[in-house]
């Protein structure tokens, strides 16, 4: 009981190149998936909405909704130990779709706010004073908070992007290239700081042989971390004997057992 709550009190940003074995990982035994962008039918995995992603961000806050008040209740299914999102690039965009909402709506009413013409006016970027930016950042704090009181690991698969920054190296700016999250501004630096663990999946060619690592420290070139230091720094994933769908569950199910193993 005790591991299981272990387990159960973690948060995590998994993030890596399309098609690495993310989702896969996660698509265990106790994992509800929160659908936000399609592309889990392939999986053998609980998800909700069952045959489709998310419409819109009311569909997924009554959804939430509903699962809390289950815990309240203490009708929640306590085989469920985690809930995964995904995508968190989805999620930031019914977030924003929300937001354009809201304040089309408050136009319409005739309420206080600035007259925005056209929906592309909408001051949706990373500056904290704008009100579109704290609205989006309102609305998904608020849905991460009510999906940690469900106290089930929660794990945001997110897409990767590289971005270019600038960084001073013995006293001379270089401009690097940065792997993380594919979602900018002050959004993207919450779900990179947010979680317990940031796990960053990467392919490397190990003498033609294609392996897949995850890195749990982070560098001036790539978002990772883990607080505690629960996860190891570097650790190499199974990879699937062959193509065939037995032997990629075989390997998925061993990459997930090993990542269950660093909180037991």
């Amino acid at each position: 009981m005790e591991k299981t709550k272990k387990w159960r009190k973690q948060s995590m940003l998994i993030i890596g190149p399309p098609k690495i074995g993310k989702s896969e990982m996660m698509a265990q035994d106790g994992t509800l998936f929160l659908d936000c962008e399609g592309g889990l039918n392939h999986l053998a995995c609980v998800k909700y909405p069952e045959n489709r992603p998310f419409i819109d961000w009311d569909e997924m806050e009554a959804y939430v909704n509903q699962l809390v008040m289950m815990k309240q209740k203490g009708t929640f299914p306590s085989e469920i130990n985690c809930v995964t999102v995904d995508t968190a690039t989805r999620f930031t965009q019914l977030a924003t779709d929300k937001t354009v909402e809201i304040y089309i709506g408050k136009l319409t009413k005739g309420d206080n706010v600035p007259e925005f013409k056209t929906i592309e006016e909408i001051p949706l970027g990373g500056d904290k004073g704008n009100p579109g930016w704290a609205t989006r950042q309102n609305l998904i704090q608020g849905l991460v908070n009510k999906l940690k009181q469900l106290e089930v690991c929660l794990v945001f698969i997110g897409h990767l992007d590289h971005k270019k920054i600038k960084t001073d190296v013995n006293g001379t700016v270089v401009e690097l290239d940065k792997t993380t999250i594919s979602i900018g501004g002050q959004v993207g630096k919450f779900f990179v700081s947010d979680p317990d663990h940031v796990l960053n999946m990467v392919s490397i060619n190990d003498g033609g042989i294609i392996k897949r690592t995850v890195r749990t420290i982070g560098t001036a070139s790539m978002d990772a971390g883990s607080r505690g230091r629960c996860i190891p720094d570097k650790w190499q994933l199974d990879n699937p004997k062959s193509l065939k769908d037995e032997d990629l569950q075989d390997a998925a199910k061993a990459n997930y057992t090993k990542l269950r193993s660093f909180f037991e």
